[in-house]
């Protein structure tokens, strides 16, 4: 049967076997201690973009990716930290706990930075990503214009969400002779219409490619309330498909 006896030498309990010094019992112990450790004081990371959800435009989007680590409830400087994504290979041995690294994002979509941190012999993964969408555009303007000509001449309001559901609008209208107008990227489509709870009317939609970004048109639908809209519309929404 396996003792422990104090080691002056080492200042460590050593495990002594029967038949002799009990290396092996020794190794397995530390092992078992090491492990029991690992899973009890995880490693944790946090890894944040300073924007999430912006305007797809001809300049790029700045994102300026921070990460920080801790164990044990402490900060904890690591050995190893990798950032990769939009084209950034970014390793470093640090010097503190946190940090951070700045990307210009010129692509439309959804861009995925990853990290990997490394200390105390553990490794830990995360991911943020960045999302640079066509905008959809909302307001009162009369038919038979195109959307460039209602952006340019102030009649939409730019929206950027890419979660509908929870949205609801309110919109002030002050002219006469106009029409409600929805305008959204060509992925998405109208699937229903509510105001104050009661289903809103509109006419089919219509494509209109007028808006260009970087000499690319983008297609939009575009759609019109059924009649002419006199005052305000309060609690609007709408449903999307896509």
């Amino acid at each position: 049967m396996s003792k422990m006896k104090y080691n002056p030498l080492t200042g460590q309990m050593d495990c002594i076997g029967e038949g002799g010094s009990g290396g092996g019992d020794l190794s397995a112990l530390q092992s078992a201690i090491r492990e029991l450790q690992d899973a009890t004081f995880k490693l944790d990371v946090t890894f944040q973009s300073s924007i999430s959800t912006v305007e797809y435009t001809a300049n790029p989007s700045t994102a300026k990716l921070t990460w920080k680590a801790s164990r044990k409830g402490a900060n904890i400087v690591p050995s190893y930290v990798k950032i990769t994504g939009n084209g950034i290979n970014y390793e470093l041995t640090p010097t503190s706990h946190t940090g951070s690294v700045s990307s210009d994002i010129t692509a439309k979509g959804t861009t995925t930075f990853s990290l990997t941190v490394k200390a105390d012999g553990l490794t830990k993964t995360a991911s943020v990503n960045v999302s640079r969408i066509l905008p959809f555009w909302m307001g009162f303007a009369a038919k038979g214009k195109t959307l460039q000509e209602m952006i340019t001449e102030g009649s939409l309001t730019k929206y950027l969400t890419t979660s509908w559901s929870a949205k609801s609008f309110d919109l002030t209208n002050e002219s006469d002779d106009v029409y409600l107008v929805i305008a959204l990227p060509d992925y998405k489509k109208v699937s229903s219409i509510s105001a104050g709870g009661f289903d809103f009317p509109i006419t089919a939609l219509s494509q209109d490619s007028s808006v260009s970004i970087l000499e690319t048109p983008y297609a939009y639908n575009v759609y019109y309330s059924a009649n002419k809209i006199a005052g305000s519309i309060t609690g609007l929404k709408i449903t999307t498909t896509a």
